[in-house]
C-alpha cells in the first residue's frame, strides 16, 4: 500500500484534472448560459493547453451530482497523418460516440445494431423450455382444455397454460420484429429475398438525422460538449453542428420536453471575431493556469516530488527550459517518462540533465526520436557532423598559427632594423623622386621637412594624397610634383610589403615581441590539441547554421522542427542534448569483459565512424580480442587505452602492437596522428615505453618529429623519460641536438613540469647540447642553473652577458672587459667553461665585440700564454684590445712585427734596436711604426742610450728614405753622428737635415 501510494506520488495522470469552480466567474457565466432560451450554442475559448478541459471536468462533475446523466462529452483526438481526415470521417466519428453513448436498451428502434449480451440468460432458457412445453401441452390436450368446468381448479390450470403460451408467443413475435425494424434496405426482392446495403452518399449528419432525433427522444441529454474537433482546422464540421442543434431543437418531440445545448471547446483562432460572435450565442474566454511565465513552478513542483532529483539537476537549465513549454499535460509526460527511463537505464553516473533534455526531444519531437534508432533524422545528422566541425576548427587554428609564423620569418628577412632606418628609406626615396632640390614636402598646406620626418607618424599626412609635392622653401607652394602617390613609394622600396607591414615586421624582430608571437603559438597549438575534444554544443555555437542545414535535408521534420526550433536549439546549445544521446535512449546490458564503453568504441569502429581519440575501454583485451586484424590498419584504431593496454602488459600479442604502431607511422604526420600523440603523451603515463617501441620500430621517428608542428611538446616529453642509450645510435640524433639547441625555450614551456625532470638533465647532458639563447630560458631558474653549471650553452657574445649579468656585473664594464670581469669575479664554471674553449672565446666573444677593448695587462698575457690559441688568433686579439706593451719582453719574437705594425707598443730605442736586430722581424716594420708622427716625436724626446758598437742601427736611420720627412729629421737631429757621405735616395729635405 505504501509503495502505490509513493507511485501516486511520483507519477501524474495526463487526463483533465477537474477544476473547482464553486463560487468563480466561470461558474457564474455557466449559470447564466446553461438552459437560458435562446442561447443552443456555447464557446469556451482559449489557447491549446489553458485548462479548457478541466473546466469542462469540473462543469460535467457538478452536473452530474445534480442533474443525473445529463451532460453528453464527445471529444475527437489528433493524430498525425498524412492526410488529414474529411469532414464525414469526423462525423462519423461524432455519430458513433453519441449513439454508443447510450445503453443498447434505450436505442432498440436505432439501425445501428450493437452486439448485445444476454440478460440472465438461464431464466430466459427455462422460460422458452416453459414456453415450448406449455405449447406442446396446449395443442396435445386442446380437446380436453376446452372441456373443462369454469371456475375450477383445472381450469384455472388450463388457463394460466394458454396465457403462458400466448404471452411467450407475443414476445417471441416482439423480438423477431425489433431485430429487423432497424436494417436498412436499399431494396427488398421476396421473391430472390435480395438484400442491398445502402451506401453513405451524402452527410453522415444530415444522412442520420432521425437516428440523431431519436436519440435525443430517448435520452435524457441536455448539454452536449464538443472537445478537441478544432485541432481538424474545419469550420464547415462547426457549421453542420450548429444546423443540427437547430434541427433538434425545432423538433416537437424534443422541444417539449427540454431544450438542447452545444458546447464547444475551442481555441480562439478556429474562427475570425465577426464570424464567432456570430455562430456562438455566448462565448466563455479561458485565462491559462501554465504559462511560460509559470511553467517552471510546475517542473519545480515535479522535481521535488522525486527524491535526490533537486540535487542533482541544474537549476539554471531549468529555469531556461521552461521558457520554451506552457503546456502542463506535455510537461507531466515529460517527468512521468523521465522516471521510467532513469530506472530502467539505472546508471549511477548518468547526466540526469541531459536525460531529461532527450525526454522534452522525445515529446516534442517525437518523430525525429524514433528516427534516431535509425540511425537517421536531425539530430542524428547534426551529431555526426562533429567531427568535421571540429576539423573545420583545428584547421581554423593551423591557419593562425601559419600567419604567426610567416610574420615571424618575415620579420627576420626584413632589411630594416629600425623604424627610423625605415621611415630614412621613405623619405630618401622621395628626395630621388624630387626633379628639383628640395628640403620638405607640401601636404594640405603644411611644410614638413624632411629632416623632421624620423618616425611613421610623420609619414601619417603623406597616406591621404594622391600626389607628393616636394619644395625648396615654405614659400613655395605646392612646390614640385613627384608624380608619386605614397602608395608608389611603398611599392618602389617594396612590392611585396607596405609600410605598415614592414613596420610590423620591425617590431616583430624586437625580443619581446618574439617571445609574444612564440606563446600565441603555443597557446594556438595547444588548442589545437584541445579541439579534438570539444564538445558539440561549443561547435555548434561557433556554426548555427549546420541547424538550419539538417532540418532542411529532413524535409518530413521540417515543419514540427519549424514550430519548436527554440527550444531545439537551446537543449544543442545548453549542452544536455547531444552527441552522447544514445546513452539516454536505449538500456545496455554489461557483463564483466564487455562494458558500454567497449561496446561504443567497437560499434563505431566497425561503422568505420570517427571515434574520439580518448574514448574509453574498460576491456580493452576483449576488444582487440573481438577485432578481426583488418581493423588494426584503420586510423581510427589509435585509441588512448587501447594503446596503453597494448604498450603496458607483456603477454600482449605482439602482432597487435606492431600493426598499431605501423598504424601510427602512416598517420604520423596527419591531423589525427598529431592529436592521437598530444593526447597520449598528456593523458597516459607510460611514455618510457611508449618511445622506446616507437623508435625501435620507427629508426626515421627523431629526423621526422622534428616537423611535426607539435614537435616541441613531443621533444620535451622525450627528453623526460628517454635513456642516452635508446637514441645515440639514431641517425636523427645530430638533428634532434641542432633542434634542442634552437627552440629550447619553447621545448620546455610546452613542458606540464615547471623544470624538466632529472633525467632530462642528464640527457641534456649526455647530448652536450649547446643552447644558443639563454635569455629564452630565464623563467625556467632550475633549468638556467643547471645549464650554466654544466655548461651546457653556446659560448657567443649575448650568452656570456646573460651570464655576468646574473651575477651583478656592470653590462657597459662586462662589455669592455668581458674577460677580465669574469676572472675577477671568480665565476668558476664560466672560467673553466672559456679556459676550455679559449679559441672558441675569443672568436665569438671578444672578436665579436667591438666594445670589447679594454681588457687588463693579466687576462692579455694569459692569453697570450695559451696553448688553445693561433697565431693568427693572438694576433687578433692584440689588434682588438687597447692595451700598449711597453717592452718587448712581454712578447714571442714571432710577434714583434705584428705589434710595430699595428702600433700597439711604447716606443723606445731599445725596443727599435731589439726589433732591427731580429731576424724575424723584417726592417719594414720599423719603417711603418717609426713613420707614425706620435712615435718619432716621442723618440726624440727619449735618451740615446745606446753604445757606440750599435752604429750600424744609426747607419740604418741615418739613410732610412721609407720615413716621412719630419720623422726623419727628428730621429737624425736626436741620434747625431759624423758621416762622410750623404745618404742616398732621399728627398731633398731629408739632405737639407
Amino acid at each position: 500500500m505504501e509503495e502505490k501510494n509513493k507511485s501516486k506520488n511520483l507519477f501524474i495522470d495526463l487526463a483533465p484534472v477537474s477544476r473547482n469552480l464553486k463560487d468563480s466567474i466561470y461558474q457564474k457565466a455557466f449559470d447564466f448560459c446553461i438552459g437560458q432560451k435562446g442561447i443552443n450554442n456555447i464557446a469556451l475559448t482559449g489557447p491549446y493547453g489553458s485548462g479548457k478541459s478541466s473546466i469542462l471536468r469540473g462543469i460535467t462533475e457538478e452536473r452530474e451530482s445534480s442533474h443525473a446523466n445529463t451532460t453528453l462529452e464527445i471529444s475527437l483526438a489528433s493524430f498525425e497523418s498524412e492526410t488529414e481526415p474529411s469532414d464525414a470521417q469526423i462525423e462519423l466519428s461524432i455519430l458513433q460516440q453519441m449513439i454508443y453513448s447510450s445503453s443498447s436498451d434505450k436505442l432498440q428502434s436505432s439501425r445501428f445494431k450493437r452486439i448485445r449480451t444476454p440478460k440472465q440468460p438461464t431464466i430466459v432458457a427455462w422460460l422458452v423450455f416453459l414456453w415450448l412445453l406449455g405449447l406442446l401441452i396446449a395443442f396435445s390436450h386442446w380437446k380436453e382444455i376446452f372441456s373443462l368446468p369454469m371456475w375450477t381448479t383445472e381450469f384455472w390450470m388450463a388457463f394460466l397454460l394458454i396465457l403462458s403460451v400466448v404471452l411467450g408467443t407475443r414476445g417471441l413475435i416482439e423480438s423477431i420484429y425489433k431485430a429487423f425494424f432497424g436494417i436498412p434496405l436499399k431494396k427488398i426482392s421476396l421473391k430472390n429475398l435480395e438484400l442491398e446495403k445502402s451506401e453513405d452518399e451524402s452527410s453522415i449528419l444530415n444522412k442520420y438525422l432521425d437516428e440523431i432525433l431519436y436519440f435525443f427522444e430517448q435520452t435524457n441529454y441536455n448539454l452536449v460538449v464538443f472537445e478537441d474537433i478544432d485541432r481538424f482546422n474545419s469550420p464547415s464540421i462547426f457549421i453542420k453542428l450548429r444546423e443540427l442543434n437547430t434541427l433538434i431543437n425545432q423538433n416537437e418531440d424534443i422541444n417539449s420536453k427540454r431544450q438542447i445545448q452545444f458546447l464547444y471547446a475551442l481555441k480562439d483562432s478556429m474562427f475570425s471575431e465577426r464570424e464567432r460572435t456570430k455562430f456562438f450565442e455566448f462565448i466563455i474566454p479561458v485565462i491559462p493556469i501554465i504559462g511560460l511565465s509559470n511553467s517552471s513552478d510546475l517542473i519545480k513542483k515535479r522535481v521535488i516530488a522525486i527524491p535526490g532529483l533537486e540535487q542533482k539537476l541544474d537549476t539554471s537549465f531549468i529555469r531556461d527550459v521552461s521558457e520554451f513549454l506552457n503546456d502542463a499535460r506535455l510537461l507531466n509526460n515529460i517527468f512521468n517518462e523521465f522516471l521510467i527511463y532513469l530506472e530502467e537505464i539505472n546508471d549511477q553516473n548518468l547526466n540526469v540533465n541531459s536525460l531529461l533534455a532527450t525526454m522534452i526531444y522525445k515529446n516534442v519531437y517525437g518523430i525525429d526520436f524514433e528516427a534516431l534508432h535509425d540511425s537517421q533524422g536531425v539530430l542524428f545528422n547534426i551529431v555526426n557532423q562533429q567531427n568535421a566541425l571540429i576539423q573545420r576548427k583545428k584547421e581554423s587554428l593551423r591557419e593562425k598559427v601559419q600567419i604567426i609564423k610567416n610574420r615571424i620569418i618575415a620579420a627576420n628577412l626584413s632589411n630594416a632594423r629600425s623604424e627610423k632606418e625605415l621611415v630614412s628609406a621613405f623619405v630618401g626615396t622621395i628626395i630621388k623622386s624630387a626633379i628639383q632640390p628640395s628640403i620638405a614636402v607640401h601636404v594640405e598646406g603644411k611644410h614638413i621637412t624632411f629632416s623632421g620626418m624620423k618616425l611613421a607618424k610623420d609619414l601619417e599626412p603623406l597616406k591621404s594624397v594622391s600626389t607628393i609635392y616636394t619644395t625648396d622653401s615654405p614659400n613655395r607652394q605646392p612646390g614640385w610634383s613627384t608624380g608619386k602617390s605614397f602608395n608608389d613609394i611603398e611599392k618602389e622600396i617594396d612590392p611585396e610589403y607596405s609600410f605598415e607591414e614592414r613596420l610590423k615586421q620591425i617590431n616583430d624582430r624586437t625580443a619581446e615581441q618574439k617571445t609574444l608571437l612564440q606563446r600565441k603559438i603555443i597557446i594556438l597549438e595547444k588548442e589545437i590539441i584541445q579541439a579534438e575534444g570539444l564538445p558539440l554544443h561549443h561547435l555548434l555555437k561557433n556554426n548555427p547554421q549546420l541547424i538550419d542545414s539538417c532540418i532542411q535535408n529532413e524535409k518530413l521534420n521540417t515543419k514540427l522542427f519549424q514550430e519548436d526550433l527554440g527550444l531545439f536549439r537551446f537543449l544543442l546549445f545548453s549542452g544536455y542534448l547531444g552527441e552522447h544521446y544514445y546513452l539516454y535512449t536505449s538500456i545496455f546490458r554489461e557483463d564483466d569483459n564487455w562494458s558500454a564503453n567497449d561496446r561504443r568504441f567497437f560499434t563505431t569502429l566497425k561503422g568505420r565512424l570517427t571515434p574520439e581519440i580518448d574514448m574509453p575501454l574498460d576491456n580493452p583485451k576483449e576488444v582487440c580480442d573481438r577485432l578481426q586484424l583488418s581493423d588494426f590498419s584503420d586510423k581510427y584504431i589509435l585509441n588512448l587505452d587501447l594503446f596503453e593496454y597494448l604498450l603496458g602488459y607483456d603477454n600482449v600479442d605482439l602482432k597487435y602492437l606492431d600493426l598499431v604502431l605501423s598504424c601510427l607511422v602512416e598517420y604520423y604526420e596527419s591531423a589525427y596522428g598529431e592529436s592521437f600523440m598530444l593526447q597520449y603523451l598528456l593523458n597516459k603515463p607510460n611514455h618510457k615505453r611508449f618511445f622506446e617501441v616507437l623508435i625501435e620500430h620507427w629508426p626515421d621517428y627523431l629526423k621526422t618529429c622534428l616537423f611535426s608542428n607539435n614537435s616541441d611538446f613531443e621533444i620535451s616529453k622525450l627528453l623526460d623519460c628517454v635513456d642516452y642509450l635508446t637514441i645515440k645510435e639514431q641517425e636523427g640524433l645530430k638533428y634532434l641536438i641542432k633542434h634542442i639547441e634552437r627552440s629550447t625555450a619553447a621545448i620546455f614551456s610546452n613542458s606540464e613540469s615547471p623544470a624538466p625532470s632529472s633525467n632530462s638533465y642528464e640527457l641534456l647532458k649526455s647530448l652536450q647540447v649547446k643552447i644558443s639563447n639563454l635569455t629564452s630560458v630565464d623563467t625556467n631558474s632550475d633549468l638556467i642553473n643547471f645549464t650554466i653549471e654544466e655548461s651546457l650553452y653556446e659560448i657567443n657574445l649575448n650568452n656570456i652577458l646573460y651570464i655576468l649579468g646574473r651575477k651583478g656585473i656592470n653590462s657597459q664594464e662586462a662589455r669592455n672587459s668581458t674577460l677580465s670581469m669574469i676572472m675577477k669575479n671568480n665565476h668558476h664554471a664560466l672560467s673553466i667553461y672559456i679556459r676550455e674553449n679559449e679559441a672558441e672565446y675569443v672568436e665569438k666573444v671578444m672578436l665579436d665585440n667591438p666594445d670589447n677593448t679594454q681588457e687588463t695587462k693579466d687576462t692579455i698575457k694569459s692569453l697570450l700564454r695559451s696553448d688553445k690559441l693561433s697565431t693568427e688568433l693572438i694576433k687578433n686579439v692584440i689588434s682588438h684590445q687597447d692595451y700598449i706593451f711597453k717592452s718587448l719582453e712581454e712578447l714571442s719574437e714571432h710577434l714583434w712585427a705584428h705589434v710595430l705594425r699595428t702600433n700597439k707598443i711604447s716606443p723606445t730605442w731599445q725596443t727599435m734596436y731589439q726589433c732591427y736586430k731580429s731576424k724575424i722581424t723584417a726592417n719594414e716594420n720599423i719603417d711603418i711604426y717609426l713613420d707614425v708622427k706620435a712615435n718619432s716625436e716621442k723618440l726624440a724626446t727619449l735618451d740615446y742610450n745606446l753604445d757606440s758598437f750599435e752604429i750600424e742601427f744609426r747607419q740604418y736611420i741615418f739613410n732610412n728614405s721609407n720615413i716621412n720627412d719630419e720623422s726623419y729629421i727628428q730621429l737624425n737631429t736626436k741620434i747625431g753622428g759624423d758621416w762622410t757621405n750623404f745618404p742616398s735616395e732621399i728627398s731633398e729635405e731629408k739632405n737639407c737635415c
